[in-house]
């Protein structure tokens, strides 16, 4: 996540975060893959976030500034880094 987080900056491309993206949900597939039955509430949400996260970076159009989309990309990163927190918790993984 933190890779993503620091992709939203003004001047980032829609490519960039469109590739962060990619990395948030590879990051969520390893996770659900490790977790399978355990703490399957905290991976639900992690689901749910990823997905609202994923939509809102698909509904970007191609040519906004990023600074346009930001602030909501922002409150969806957010989402989703405390639902991976919870998750981690839950399955008492380090944080990295």
């Amino acid at each position: 996540m933190k890779g993503f987080e620091d992709t939203l900056k003004p001047g980032a491309s829609v490519g960039e975060i469109q590739g962060a993206r990619d990395e948030v949900q590879k990051t969520r597939d390893d996770l659900v893959k490790e977790s399978q039955d355990i703490a399957k509430d905290r991976t639900e949400a992690v689901n749910k976030a990823t997905d609202e996260f994923n939509k809102a970076v698909d509904d970007i159009p191609n040519d906004a500034t990023v600074s346009q989309a930001l602030n909501s990309l922002r409150d969806d990163a957010a989402n989703v880094k405390s639902a991976l927190e919870g998750l981690r918790a839950d399955l008492k993984c380090p944080t990295s």
